[in-house]
């Protein structure tokens, strides 16, 4: 399984709420890639500098070939792990939550004080049109995870 992730900061009962859930997402998204990729690819959760990243490598001789695919069952994983865990939200998750980045993509996550005063707009397409005078509840907790595909060597 992943490791635990633990998060600097959170002292809050709401923030380390928040922080279980996204170790469960993760937790959730590396074991699905894991399932889905096979054991020959080196997966894991980890956290740095730069957040949070779900890391997955791929030997050198099939990196070029597999390595769009890996991405996408990346990108699925996470998807089904935010939506199957209860307070999390994959924010954007109405048109494309995931930016692309040099070796991957990023996403975020969030969480709402009260699901049922959620602005669904702002979950769903990571923004509210309706600005500040919107009378929902929009994502108080955000998390970047970055989904990385690389090529495993003996040093990464």
């Amino acid at each position: 399984g992943a490791p635990e992730v633990r998060f600097a900061g959170r002292a809050d009962r709401a923030g380390r709420a928040f922080a279980q859930q996204l170790g469960l997402v993760m937790a959730t998204t590396v074991a699905a890639i894991r399932r889905g990729l096979g054991s020959d690819w080196a997966t894991e959760a980890c956290e740095g500098p730069e957040g949070l990243s779900i890391v997955v490598r791929i030997p050198a001789d099939e990196f070029e070939q597999r390595q769009d695919s890996a991405l996408v069952m990346a990108q699925r994983s996470l998807a089904a792990a935010a939506h199957s865990t209860p307070g999390v939200h994959l924010i954007g998750s109405g048109a494309n939550p995931f930016v692309a980045t040099p070796l991957g993509c990023t996403a975020v996550l969030g969480a709402v004080a009260d699901e049922s005063r959620a602005c669904w707009d702002s979950l769903a397409y990571g923004f509210c049109h309706r600005g500040a005078s919107c009378r929902w509840s929009h994502a108080t907790r955000r998390e970047s995870i970055h989904l990385v595909v690389k090529v495993a060597s003996d040093q990464s």
